[in-house]
């Protein structure tokens, strides 16, 4: 199975805070953050797309999807803060040719008070390469 969690969550980490120092970043969504602002970085789907399977028993592409979700508590400009952040995982997540299916503001339902803006990646790779659509 070609599985690049890892190196995706590392990659937009890094970029994350190179830009915004004091951002936590997880790979999983957490209820009640320790901090904030706040990033997480999911892989939400894996799989073989019928058109690439081939006879091999081993995977040679996959197709993964990412949901990253940015949470902000600023009295003021919470969510211009959320789409700064996003901007910058928005960059990473393009340098591996990864492609954003969606991008939009959640009411964040645990904690009203906090901004949250979600979006979703998908990208192809096989076990060395992302490869653009």
């Amino acid at each position: 199975m070609i599985f690049k969690r890892n190196e995706v969550f590392t990659r937009v980490k890094e970029a994350v805070l190179a830009d915004f120092p004091s951002v936590n970043v997880s790979a999983e969504y957490i209820v009640s953050p320790k901090s904030l602002p706040h990033v997480s970085i999911e892989m939400s789907d894996c799989y073989t797309p019928e058109y690439l399977q081939t006879q091999s028993l081993t995977e040679q592409y996959s197709v993964m999807m990412f949901t990253v979700n940015v949470y902000s508590n600023k009295q003021s400009g919470k969510m211009e803060e959320c789409y700064n952040i996003m901007d910058t995982v928005d960059t990473a997540m393009r340098f591996m040719n990864a492609h954003r299916l969606s991008l939009s503001p959640v009411p964040n339902l645990e904690n009203a008070s906090l901004g949250r803006l979600t979006a979703r990646y998908q990208v192809t790779a096989d076990k060395d390469t992302f490869y653009r659509r």
